[in-house]
């Protein structure tokens, strides 16, 4: 499987998974600051990002998922 087939995937499994196990757009939220939070520990814990550079790759990787979710081909048409 090709990372970006896995990449799909992943996104995938989130969107269902956080659709069924939401019921407000507060829990939504809380999901995505906890995601959010998560990666900047991974970078810093794993790959021994600084949490300052740590936060600076969340805020580009937020960037470039809205980038792909407005563009019409990727997912805003879905």
């Amino acid at each position: 499987m090709s990372p970006s087939e896995r990449h799909n995937r992943l996104v995938s499994d989130f969107v269902t998974r956080v659709g069924a196990d939401t019921d407000t757009i507060g829990e939504l939220m809380v999901v995505l600051e906890s995601t959010m939070l998560g990666a900047m520990l991974i970078a810093q814990r794993v790959h021994g990002v600084t949490p300052a550079n740590a936060a600076v790759l969340v805020e580009a990787a937020i960037q470039r998922a809205t980038e792909r979710f407005t563009t019409k081909s990727q997912g805003a048409a879905r």
